[in-house]
């Protein structure tokens, strides 16, 4: 069974606000899974519309006696971005010649404003 390598095209679109807002310049990385190494394939970050560009990536399939199968492959996606809690997506999976589109949903982090440290009472009571 030979593999043959294709392109399969995915965006990625970062919201907050339940969905409602786009996140601009959210910074997303793609990376293909694999057994012995981790490749990132794409770093890219969102635009005014909190959508990366384009994303295209080289996908695998099966070739067996000229029939080509779009088994797919698996990447993780990753979204940061300062002030929200990082997202990350394992097991995305993309196939040769399909644009494939990921919402991800960024929820804010708390500001911690009015919220001040307690100190820790070291005196044992008994």
């Amino acid at each position: 069974m030979d593999n043959a390598t294709q392109v399969g095209s995915l965006i990625v679109r970062a919201r907050t606000g339940y969905g409602l807002y786009p996140l601009e310049n959210a910074h997303v990385t793609v990376t293909l899974e694999d057994r012995e190494d981790s490749k990132v394939v794409a770093d890219v970050y969102t635009d005014n519309s909190g959508n990366t560009p384009i994303i295209k990536v080289a996908v695998e399939g099966n070739n067996r006696k000229g029939e080509y199968y779009p088994t797919g492959q698996d990447f993780t996606v990753e979204v940061a971005k300062d002030g929200y809690q990082t997202v990350i997506l394992y097991g995305v999976k993309l196939y040769p010649g399909v644009e494939t589109s990921q919402t991800v949903l960024m929820a804010p982090l708390p500001d911690n404003q009015g919220i001040k440290p307690q100190p820790y009472d070291t005196e044992i009571m008994i």
